[in-house]
């Protein structure tokens, strides 16, 4: 969602800003600010890109700043509604909702406060210039108490030099510190370029930053013993590597994160093992392409563990009033570790009873905080927007933690980058003839039956998110219930076959899109249903032969959807990093 980027310290706080900007531009957002301190604050702000920012920045000098790329929740993208907000003698960022805004407003409206912009941001600024006459500190017990909602603050002050207060709840804030200065951020990718430490603040932790250190404070800002600790992020993660798009290179490197993350899932010690095997019931609960991961996850524990399993939306789970026993084991999945409805579904699943186990692509993540275990892949740093490397990276750690708990080893599952790297470099032509198809439809859909239908959904997100066609994945069994009705010669039907004991019932999914007149493409590990045969017979235009590798299909059929979807994306001249109105990290509700 929006993204925090600050800087105190001995150098020009501007090129940092702009910087960290341009590493935040993957979460998505609508405008861009900053303001920066010297002999009081300027700010400067716009409605659009940071490079729609930039050349208005020219004459800003300091050694103090804050910066923001905002995502609209409350008011429209506009230049008044954009970060940062200015409130008297202060200036504020601000990343989350703030649920009670709207009295707070008439609060201070009653005191003769007025407001320039429709945000919820800019109440918080004002509470800070009312409270504010003894300084950043003193303005901060009088207000933190009185907001409700998720949060993460950066403020700075016409009279506190080189100061920059910030305060999270609920919403990700992680303190860099350099050789020449301290930094701040709501992602610890931003800060990788610029300062080898870090220290995340929890729920209700505050810290104030100034050159020469950082005082960090609870809930109660009391002060309080924070280290900053060495992150390990490499700049070059976060560069293209002379690939076209970020999407591109992230999907290259998903071979090497699923070995990484199998490898990494061999060596850890499993101290949930007894809890997981001795389940009366195994939830899974994430959102989006996470969500997905889950109905693998659940297919996989359910044949191999035989336990019984469902899957939740994060955003239906946490108002359920879910049943919890002490049995049960609830798997909370995010990329990030930072989507707001997985956390309070994990903050819930601790309050009430049960196992919890956070499965995330961020180590030093909220979710690797809250949770009792954590399991983290190894995708490394992924800036695509649409999840890709993640993905299956989070699909290979489920696939090695119910291989281990299921006593089967994990060698079958080492075999898997292998079959991506054969799917990486092939289908070039069909995926270029697809990809045209595609391009011209009024819609696209993917049908499959079993693990296939897992695949079908994803794909189907990959396909709204990144080019958005009108997209949706089906189980192929329920065309007949209503889909059928959508299915015209204007349509692109992609049919996923890797379930042999489901093959046969997919064929007469085929034939009934095929005699629709449906443009019909088919991915299938099995040579009978890539023939020049079976194609003639159901007019089939594009058939891709998967390795074989049944089970792990999953893991192989999404890759070259993935290429499909970003060589739609390319003819329609889009940007597959940003897609329109979505961000990386979903940090509200």
């Amino acid at each position: 969602m929006c993204g925090i980027i600050g800087y105190t310290g001995k150098k020009q706080a501007l090129p940092f800003l702009q910087r960290g900007l341009k590493k935040l531009e993957y979460r998505g957002y609508d405008s861009v600010g900053v303001a920066v301190q010297d002999i009081g604050v300027t700010i400067v702000k716009r409605q659009g890109r940071i490079e729609d920012l930039i050349p208005f920045t020219g004459g800003l000098v300091g050694f103090c700043g804050i910066g923001h790329t905002r995502w609209a929740t409350h008011g429209k993208p506009s230049e008044r509604n954009a970060h940062p907000h200015r409130a008297g003698k202060y200036a504020l960022v601000h990343n989350g909702i703030l649920e009670n805004y709207r009295e707070l407003k008439e609060e201070l409206s009653r005191l003769g406060v007025s407001f320039e912009s429709e945000t919820d941001s800019e109440v918080i600024a004002a509470l800070f210039s009312v409270y504010g006459e003894h300084g950043l500190l003193a303005a901060a017990k009088e207000v933190l108490p009185k907001l409700k909602g998720s949060y993460a603050i950066a403020v700075i002050s016409e009279e506190e030099k080189g100061k920059i207060f910030v305060s999270a709840n609920g919403s990700p804030l992680v303190v860099g510190k350099s050789e020449h200065g301290y930094f701040l951020s709501s992602d610890l990718p931003a800060l990788a370029c610029f300062a080898p430490f870090f220290a995340a603040l929890s729920d209700g932790e505050s810290a104030l930053l100034c050159e020469g250190g950082v005082a960090f404070f609870n809930g109660s800002l009391e002060k309080t013993e924070k280290e900053f600790v060495r992150h390990g992020l490499l700049p070059q993660e976060t560069e293209k590597k002379g690939f076209s798009s970020f999407m591109e290179k992230e999907i290259f490197e998903i071979p090497f994160a699923v070995q990484r993350t199998i490898d990494r899932m061999e060596r850890i010690p499993l101290p949930f093992e007894e809890s997981v095997r001795g389940a009366d019931r195994l939830i899974f609960t994430a959102c989006g392409t996470a969500y997905h991961s889950c109905l693998v996850a659940k297919w996989l524990a359910e044949n191999i563990l035989r336990i019984p399993c469902e899957c939740v939306l994060a955003s239906e789970f946490r108002y359920n009033r879910p049943l919890l026993t002490a049995k049960t084991v609830v798997f909370a999945v995010s990329q990030s570790g930072e989507t707001a409805d997985t956390l309070a579904c994990a903050k819930m699943v601790k309050e009430t009873g049960g196992t919890l186990i956070g499965v995330t692509n961020v180590a030093e993540s909220s979710l690797s905080r809250i949770t009792e275990y954590c399991l983290v892949t190894v995708a490394g740093v992924e800036i695509g927007v649409a999840a890709t490397k993640s993905y299956l990276s989070q699909l290979s750690c489920f696939y090695a933690l119910f291989y281990r708990l299921g006593n089967r080893g994990l060698f079958a599952c080492k075999q898997i980058p292998f079959y991506e790297n054969k799917a990486l470099f092939s289908y070039e032509e069909e995926l270029n003839r697809l990809a045209k198809r595609c391009q011209e439809a009024k819609s696209v859909f993917f049908i499959g039956r079993g693990l296939d239908y897992a695949v079908a959904v994803e794909a189907a997100l990959k396909m709204k998110e990144i080019t958005y066609r009108f997209a949706e994945g089906y189980a192929a069994g329920e065309l007949k219930h209503g889909t059928l009705a959508l299915i015209d010669e204007d349509s692109v039907v992609i049919a996923l076959v890797t379930q042999s004991p489901l093959a046969e019932k997919m064929e007469n999914a085929v034939a009934q899109v095929s005699s629709r007149g449906a443009k019909v493409a088919l991915l299938s590990d099995d040579d009978k249903y890539t023939s020049r045969e079976f194609c003639e017979k159901y007019a089939i235009e594009s058939a891709l032969l998967l390795p074989k590798g049944e089970e792990f299909s999953p893991l192989v059929a999404i890759i070259p959807i993935q290429r499909l979807v970003l060589k739609v994306a390319n003819l329609l001249s889009l940007d597959p990093d940003k897609p329109r109105n979505l961000a990386k990290s979903v940090t509200v509700e």
